[in-house]
């Protein structure tokens, strides 16, 4: 296997052929045999409490159709139903339909594939719908690359007394909290911002207890100041 291997339409078409049959199984199987079995047992006398077929095969069934006003009814109501429905649908899928056409248009060039990170080990061979799969050298530690760049945070997630204190007292505390956590993690002092508070009361301790959790995040200190 080599990368950056491009595949021709004809093995896209000989990749996609057999696996039509995963889509014309299930029709087969919840449409086309209930319908056959319907309308098989629709030809079987029976008997009342009797469901498997008898092989006594008569239209009596069918002429209680158009001779009971239940049947007839009942069918008429459900064909009925159905050319509302339909129109409905139509009248709704019909435009949306065409402004989803005009608005999207989706091209039918294969793109590349880029493998990287950890993952990129489960896929050891080409892949037929893409144009390529290109496997850039240290793919590898692509992950290690994220977390390096990523924001370096901290967080504090206590349990606060409030009575007799203010809320924006309590909230100053558990921010500085948080901040310094993150600064001691290595984030830099003057990026440092809170990026989420949750209070929760406590109402079942005593003191006008709350759960605060706050959290704060920052750029990575890097060379001397990281030192």
């Amino acid at each position: 296997m080599s990368d950056g291997a491009t595949f021709p339409s004809e093995a896209r078409r000989d990749w996609m052929r057999p696996r039509l049959w995963w889509l014309v199984a299930p029709a087969v199987l919840f449409f086309l045999i209930p319908v056959v079995s319907l309308l098989a047992s629709g030809f079987d006398r029976g008997g009342q409490g009797v469901i498997t077929f008898q092989g006594d095969l008569t239209l009596t069934n069918y002429e209680r159709i158009f001779t009971r006003a239940l049947y007839y009814m009942a069918i008429w109501r459900s064909v009925w139903i159905g050319i509302l429905v339909a129109l409905v649908c139509l009248v709704i899928g019909y435009p949306l339909a065409f402004i989803i056409t005009r608005s999207v248009k989706p091209s039918t060039t294969m793109l590349p594939v880029i493998l990287v990170g950890g993952g990129a080990i489960l896929i050891s061979r080409d892949l037929p719908s893409a144009s390529q799969v290109v496997r850039p050298e240290n793919a590898g530690v692509a992950n290690v690359i994220g977390a390096a760049i990523a924001q370096v945070g901290g967080e504090v997630d206590r349990i606060y007394a409030m009575e007799g204190r203010s809320r924006d007292e309590v909230l100053g505390e558990a921010k500085a909290e948080a901040s310094a956590s993150a600064v001691n993690a290595g984030a830099d002092p003057a990026s440092v911002k809170i990026m989420d508070i949750e209070e929760v009361p406590l109402a079942y301790l005593p003191g006008s207890a709350t759960r605060i959790r706050v959290k704060a995040v920052g750029d990575l200190r890097m060379g001397e100041a990281a030192e």
